[in-house]
């Protein structure tokens, strides 16, 4: 009423007024066409920003509305990107003039101008610059988001969808010509739109989805320094009203895309409000929209600190009413929105900090969770009944992909929490371990477990026994016959879910390359490393037989077979069950055989080998009857012969050479080694060029034919020595050090018979026999280097000693030196002594030769025959003595015929 009464005195007073005063007040109004070119629609923004804020105009809201209603016109093809800067200062003044009084009138215009703006931007930049445009998009928008403020329902609602618009959302009747305007093309350096928005002449010329993607990003992380975060926050808290609810939530979807957005949640307590508004919302497409929210922010690279909001105590009080309302779904779309909250609260237990389980467990969750995972098998453990029982007429229905994936989301939130010992009590009191037993039987009773299809009940096996890898090392009220129920399980998977049947010979369609076997494995490998009860336990129920079955069955994959080998070196570790192992027929041989595996994968055929070594370790020293059976099987040379490849892996020898080692300790095996011949000079040979590769690969410098460099430093030092100031990582470099195993081995095989080695195997035989010596020496460098750092000066005899260790090291070094030029020198000597024998040799045959044509020159020769002499006079002469003479004519050249 009060609003009709001022305009109905405007309009007296103007009436009142004089011509020439109507005039002047008519000027006041903008132009938004020119007189001489009425098609070019130009805006005079100069003028309606002065006539917006005139302390002489400041009331006149029928003029506003004008202004307001003939920029809705104006712009109603779209706003062009020049005029955004002004447009964003015309709405900051109208929304002054709102919160001044003029709400009543000024609501509606603004409605119409902010629904003009819902359009996509122009492309017309004018004469500004980029940078300038990215500036005046985030005034614009924050400007259009501080409309919120204005506490007007409709204002908000236009307000939040053009907000929408601006980060890219489509709309939802976009016109015809769509295609010939942008939301954002400045963005990129050609102007184009998403693929499903062109044509495909365009796509080809304007990039990709990627592309598309990467600009929609950039103009996210633009807007993210507007304060829409806050804005948007605010809007949820003061209006109530579902639809401005749904586009506010739509927005911050959009924007939760954005890191820099999604920071700005917690800061503004966004979650927060989320949360409570999903608890009191029955709406499904609210409660999904947030859930996307949750999951794009979980998915930010501000994780942690989302999670860490999100675990709050009223949040997980939230999410837990929430959780508990969809678990009754019935429809596909509430029951994949269900599963997708529980992969959020799954997201909160993994990122928060620990005492996030505190709120889990205040709130119920635990309760409600195990009611979900295990109320079902719970209750059908008492109504059990055989599979053949069940009539034909009522087949049991197979659950929809839907439910089998909420069990196993179910599985995976329980794996988490489960990392609390608190928590992992609840649920073994609940009992968990048996709900996980009844899953391990193939012919399960329970009518629970058999709904599910052969596929789906495999998924669940695995998790479970995922499960059992984290629960069951920590549980100590566990029941004995899971073993017996483990290895029952591993028997039957062996035939149920082979790659290749056992029987047919053909392709298991239900089998993966990780299957069921590969994670009974790797739970009894947990169980193995846990305790040596364990072990021996394994042992006593016959595990080892199934193990070799496996390792000979050559159709597993070699990913299984290497996992059985693992098992099998973890079972050995406890010593009686590795005569247990040894007892078993072909067992040695089986295992001897991955020596001489091949792959086309060099890392598959490494990852076998070093397998094999490491199960060969704990299997055979120390065990008589393993020793005999391993050196029977030619196993020590094929170790050896493996060992001296050329591209072998430094971890493969590091693992055969500390087997070796112990096997040393048995005085066959070194005769066993003499006979080996894969290198020159036999396992001495064989030693030592391994460690010229590794002084290679460390850099160690060389002096002349091999010999240690003539210097201070230390000789096993490297050409880049780490320069330790603690004693950890000098004596942890002793397990990883190949040249401490190749000493402990020469010193394994002592002694040596240097007489039939070559020199370049005699030079480095010195310096391997002291690496203890200099090892030592190393150990003291560091005392003397972690004193320094600490700033602790030594007292004087401890100063002495640091000093006598350094002569002591460099006069070791000189007598290395010595041995080895002496072996330089008598290999010299030798070549020397070598060459004279050969100039001796060949200097006696040369004598001989003149000798012998000497004498040849004194031998009296045959006289030769008449050319002319017939065959049957020469067959006459054939039995004659002939005589040479001592003269050289040619009657004494004729034969004297002797009697016969």
């Amino acid at each position: 009423m009060m609003v009709q009464k001022q305009q109905q005195q405007q309009q007296q007073q103007q009436q009142v007024l004089p011509a020439a005063r109507r005039r002047m007040i008519k000027n006041l109004m903008p132009s938004f066409l020119h007189d001489k070119e009425p098609v070019t629609k130009t805006i005079e923004w100069e003028r309606i920003i002065d006539c917006l804020r005139s302390r002489h105009m400041i009331n006149m809201y029928d003029r506003h509305t004008v202004i307001l209603e003939r920029l809705a016109q104006v712009l109603a093809d779209g706003v062009p990107l020049k005029h955004m800067e002004p447009l964003a200062h015309v709405l900051s003044l109208v929304k002054e003039r709102i919160i001044q009084g003029g709400k009543d009138v000024l609501c509606k215009p603004l409605c119409g101008l902010l629904a003009v703006l819902q359009h996509s931007l122009i492309d017309d930049r004018g004469d500004k610059p980029l940078d300038q445009l990215k500036k005046d998009l985030q005034q614009l928008a924050n400007r259009v988001g501080d409309l919120v403020h204005v506490h007007d329902d409709k204002v908000t609602e236009h307000a939040v969808e053009v907000l929408y618009r601006l980060c890219g959302g489509p709309r939802t009747d976009p016109p015809v010509s769509e295609h010939r305007i942008i939301m954002f093309p400045w963005l990129l350096d050609s102007v184009s739109l998403p693929p499903s928005m062109q044509d495909p002449a365009s796509v080809a010329s304007h990039g990709s989805d990627d592309r598309y993607h990467e600009t929609e990003m950039e103009l996210l992380e633009l807007l993210a320094e507007a304060d829409l975060i806050s804005h948007l926050t605010t809007a949820l808290q003061i209006n109530h009203r579902t639809s401005c609810q749904s586009d506010t939530l739509r927005t911050l979807r959009r924007l939760s895309l954005s890191d820099t957005c999604c920071k700005q949640m917690v800061q503004e307590g966004t979650l927060n409000l989320l949360t409570q508004i999903a608890r009191d919302s029955t709406d499904d497409v609210k409660l999904s929209i947030i859930t996307e929210i949750l999951w794009n922010a979980l998915e930010s690279s501000h994780t942690p600190l989302i999670a860490e909001a999100l675990s709050a105590q009223n949040n997980i009080n939230n999410l837990h009413a929430i959780f508990k309302r969809e678990s009754n779904a019935r429809r596909d779309v509430e029951k994949e929105l269900r599963n997708e909250l529980v992969i959020v609260c799954t997201d909160i237990a993994v990122f928060a900090s620990e005492g996030r389980f505190a709120a889990f467990r205040q709130s119920g969750f635990l309760a409600t969770v195990c009611a979900l995972l295990m109320g079902e098998e719970m209750e059908g453990r008492n109504k059990a009944m055989p599979k053949s029982r069940i009539p034909r007429s009522s087949p049991v229905p197979i659950p929809s992909s839907n439910d089998h994936a909420f069990k196993k989301h179910l599985l995976t939130l329980t794996m988490v929490l489960c990392d609390d010992m608190g928590v992992l009590e609840t649920f073994l009191e609940n009992g968990l371990l048996d709900f996980c037993v009844m899953y391990l039987d193939y012919d399960s009773p329970n009518p629970a477990i058999y709904r599910w299809s052969l596929r789906q009940i495999k998924g669940l096996q695995l998790q479970i026994l995922t499960l059992l890898q984290k629960i069951l090392p920590k549980s100590n009220t566990a029941d004995p016959t899971i073993y017996d129920t483990l290895l029952a399980f591993l028997k039957t998977a062996l035939e149920k879910d082979a790659q290749v049947r056992p029987h047919t010979g053909l392709p298991n369609p239900t089998s993966d390359p990780v299957g069921l076997v590969m994670s009974v494995l790797r739970l009894l490998i947990v169980l193995a490393e846990a305790e040596t009860e364990s072990r021996q336990r394994l042992g006593q129920l016959g595990i080892f037989p199934v193990v070799n079955d496996i390792l000979s069955t050559p159709t597993h994959a070699p990913e299984t077979h290497r996992t059985a080998l693992l098992l099998l070196t973890s079972l050995c570790q406890f010593a009686p069950n590795r005569s247990t192992f040894g007892q078993i027929p072909q067992s040695i041989p089986t295992l001897v055989s991955f020596l001489s595996f091949l792959s086309p994968s060099t890392q598959e055929t490494n990852s076998i080998h070093l397998s094999t070594i490491t199960a060969l370790w704990a299997a055979i020293p120390f065990c008589p009857l393993n020793e005999k059976a391993f050196l029977e099987t030619d196993g020590l040379y094929r170790l050896l012969d493996l060992l001296a490849e050329k591209r072998q892996t430094r971890e493969i020898r590091m693992c055969g050479l500390g087997f070796l080692c112990d096997l040393l300790e048995n005085s066959v095996v070194k005769r066993f080694c003499d006979e080996w011949r894969g290198r020159e000079g036999g396992l001495v040979g064989l030693a030592v060029e391994l460690w010229v590769s590794e002084e290679k690969f460390l850099e160690v410098p060389q002096g002349p034919q091999g010999t240690v460099f003539p210097d201070d430093r230390n000789p096993l030092e490297g050409a880049h020595p780490q320069k330790h100031t603690t004693f950890a990582p000098v004596i942890d470099e002793l397990t990883q050090n190949l040249r401490a195993k190749l000493y402990s081995l020469l010193t394994h095989i002592q002694p040596i018979d240097t007489s039939t080695l070559s020199p370049h195997i005699q030079i480095k035989l010195p310096l391997i026999a002291r690496y203890l010596d200099f090892k030592l020496l190393d150990v003291y460098s560091t005392l003397e280097r972690s004193l320094q750092v600490d700033g602790i000066r030594p007292t004087t005899p401890d100063r002495e000693c640091i000093e006598v260790v350094g002569e002591v090291q460099r006069e070791k070094k000189r007598m290395v030196l010595e041995e080895q030029k002496a072996v330089v020198e008598g290999f010299g000597q030798k070549v020397k002594q070598q060459d004279q024998e050969f100039y001796e040799t060949i200097k006696k045959r040369e004598e001989m030769k003149k000798m012998a044509s000497a004498a040849e020159s004194r031998r009296p020769r045959l006289p030769q025959l008449p050319a002319k002499l017939s065959t049957t006079k020469r067959h006459h002469h054939r039995h004659a003595t002939y005589t040479t003479l001592p003269t050289t004519s040619t009657a004494d050249h004729l034969p004297l015929t002797s009697g016969h």
